[in-house]
């Protein structure tokens, strides 16, 4: 990236200087060679078409004043390539199409000028992977309509299956895209239920864009409604989950943020008890179960209760496998007694 951060550097130098810029001086402040400078040069000249001029009288390199602002391109700094290339990479990964026409224009952008810095473009893909877990690819075409109605503020009128297969057709005002654990939502005001919603994405197979104007919602109040309980689901949080983690879950869970308003506390023997508010117990149902015996619910009762019963569930289910198990491994050994 030097070479990058070099041809940033000297159409800093060209652009801030009043009168031609000496040679001598370019090279000193890129701490280059003479046969250095003059590949920057070619760059910038034919791979962006950056009008540099020398004068012969004065000896300098320069920019004509009417040229300047015709100069193509957005710069950007080494970090902030950086900061766009993982962009793009985490788009790329979490919904194929996503890039939208004038996005991939700058991301074009971006490829000609890390190439021009010398990096190779494969060799920084393979620096950053990206690993979405059970994801779910969404019809590019649709996600754009969603997309452009969220930042045009425009009404949609939505065909939607919820998680348990109900159907339904929803005037909604669009909020805001929310990328959550490998999966598209939209967090929406329903005109049909008159209150904040949020949709799957993967649960819309249709969406066509209004000419209403879309309902506003202040940040503020969006926020409240949203964030206030545990993961996805909306709305307001009544209950707090009292939870013990213990062994390599303790580790984990150590400084790690569940909840905005959680509390967290370290005990002695290297034990950690949280306490976070929730409204629907479902997804931090699923997390807690992730730990298996290295967390213990504390409360409330209910929450104890509803893990309990996940686990006595688990363990019928592996219980009747088990069984079969055992029986496919008492007939092998009766098939070979008989068999000598």
């Amino acid at each position: 990236m030097e070479n990058l951060h070099r041809l940033f550097t000297l159409d800093s130098l060209l652009r801030n200087s009043r009168r031609p810029v000496p040679l001598d001086r370019i090279l000193d402040t890129l701490e280059c060679s003479r046969a250095t400078f003059k590949r920057l040069l070619q760059t910038l000249r034919t791979v962006y078409d950056v009008p540099i001029h020398y004068s012969r009288q004065q000896k300098g390199y320069y920019y004509d004043a009417e040229d300047r602002v015709n100069i193509p391109g957005v710069w950007f700094t080494q970090n902030e390539l950086y900061a766009l290339l993982v962009m793009r990479q985490l788009l790329e990964r979490s919904q194929p199409g996503v890039l939208t026409e004038h996005f991939q224009i700058l991301a074009e952008r971006v490829d000609k000028l890390l190439t021009a810095g010398g990096q190779s473009l494969p060799i920084l893909s393979d620096r950053v992977r990206i690993v979405p877990l059970a994801h779910q690819q969404l019809n590019p075409d649709l996600f754009q309509t969603v997309a452009r109605a969220v930042f045009d503020h425009q009404r949609l009128r939505i065909h939607y299956r919820d998680i348990h297969g109900n159907r339904t057709v929803r005037k909604i005002s669009p909020q805001r895209l929310v990328y959550y654990r490998d999966h598209w939502y939209l967090d929406a005001y329903c005109h049909n239920r008159a209150a904040l919603r949020t949709f799957w994405l993967a649960g819309i197979s249709q969406a066509d864009r209004l000419q209403d104007e879309a309902h506003h919602l202040p940040a503020n109040e969006l926020n409240t409604a949203v964030e206030a309980g545990y993961g996805i689901f909306a709305g307001a949080a009544p209950h707090t989950a009292h939870l013990h983690f213990t062994g390599t879950a303790a580790m984990r869970v150590k400084g790690a943020e569940w909840h905005p308003s959680q509390r967290q506390r370290v005990n002695p023997d290297g034990s950690v008890e949280l306490w976070l508010p929730y409204s629907d117990s479902r997804e931090l149902i699923m997390d807690i179960l992730r730990y298996g015996a290295d967390v213990t619910v504390l409360g409330p009762p209910e929450l104890t209760s509803s893990v309990i019963r996940s686990l006595e569930g688990a363990l019928t289910n592996y219980g009747s496998v088990a069984q079969q198990m055992s029986q496919r491994s008492n007939n092998s050994v009766s098939s070979v007694t008989t068999g000598q």
